[in-house]
């Protein structure tokens, strides 16, 4: 083997070369041709397994796909809604001769998505692990009709007003997607805070999706951001509710227990690939993580490989 098994990056510029895909600035891309034959595109993926670089949602609308993702199985079905979040590493997709799927997919920063509206808050809380919903088969029309209007949104609408047009479709959505979640979950979307620790989160978690394989302390991020350390920390655990020094372990943690559960690494080539000083350092970090050692976790998790069509329990994330 070699020395790894590559995580490629998943770029969002690369759905340029899909097929059937309309483009806004390059910041979203949509799909909303049903009858694009979807083994071709998944031809233009990259190699797998790839990290997400963008956040998609898919409506499938025939068929069926099923798909690893960070460590954990899904299934697909006719009017479900997958979504997933950058941050997230695809590992294997499947899909059957018939598979239909509209879909967006969004840049985490784009200026679309207007993070002082609790929808779209909380949506982007929502899918730090990927989300399967289930609409009726109206709701799924009402949904394909959706894309169609953001679709002459971007071909015909005029440029002054283009980009309020988008944000406004971009909120719609969010805030369908969200008040889905929350019924799904029992969860209550809570009224938004100030801008400034909003726009602090979003631009904080779009820094750790790019650095946490290089950088875990809170001084580099509040460099980044132009802030001190301890107003940093403040105002990260007012907005989120999660100390940003938990934020940066899940995203570590989350590419860890990948890697293990694929079978694909050691412990020693999880270690350097995540860039800890060494594997005695690694491994007190993911125990104090999880709960138990890497070699542990390992074990239990290739010698129960999941059967079936469930996900796979994942270990909760301890919250601040």
């Amino acid at each position: 083997m070699d020395k790894f098994k590559k995580i490629n990056n998943f770029d969002i510029k690369l759905l340029r070369d899909f097929p059937g895909l309309t483009e806004y600035d390059g910041q979203l891309f949509l799909n909303d041709t049903i009858d694009e034959e979807w083994p071709r595109k998944i031809k233009s993926f990259p190699s797998l397994p790839a990290k997400m670089r963008f956040t998609a949602i898919f409506l499938c609308l025939g068929g069926e796909a099923r798909t690893r993702v960070s460590g954990n199985e899904y299934v697909i079905k006719e009017n479900d809604i997958f979504m997933v979040s950058l941050g997230n590493i695809a590992e294997k997709i499947v899909i059957s001769n018939d598979f239909k799927a509209i879909s967006v997919s969004i840049m985490p920063d784009s200026s679309l998505m207007k993070f002082t509206y609790s929808s779209t808050r909380f949506l982007r809380n929502s899918l730090y692990e990927p989300s399967i919903l289930t609409l009726t088969k109206e709701e799924s029309k009402r949904m394909v009709s959706f894309f169609g209007t953001v679709k002459n949104i971007i071909l015909y609408e005029s440029d002054m007003f283009k980009k309020e047009a988008l944000e406004g479709a971009s909120i719609m959505l969010a805030s369908y997607l969200s008040a889905r979640i929350a019924n799904k979950n029992k969860e209550i979307i809570h009224p938004v805070t100030k801008w400034r620790s909003n726009e602090l989160l979003r631009r904080f978690l779009i820094e750790v999706s790019q650095n946490y394989t290089f950088e875990r302390s809170i001084q580099f991020y509040a460099r980044q951001l132009y802030i001190s350390p301890k107003y940093f920390a403040q105002m990260i655990y007012k907005e989120s509710g999660k100390h940003a020094k938990d934020w940066i372990r899940d995203f570590v943690i989350k590419d860890a227990k990948t890697m293990l559960k694929s079978g694909n690494y050691t412990i020693q080539e999880v270690s350097e690939a995540l860039h800890f000083a060494n594997q005695s350092f690694f491994g007190k970090y993911f125990k104090e993580a999880v709960g138990c050692s890497p070699k542990r976790f390992k074990e239990i998790v290739t010698s129960s490989p999941s059967e079936g069509l469930e996900s796979p329990q994942e270990e909760p994330h301890p919250q601040a």
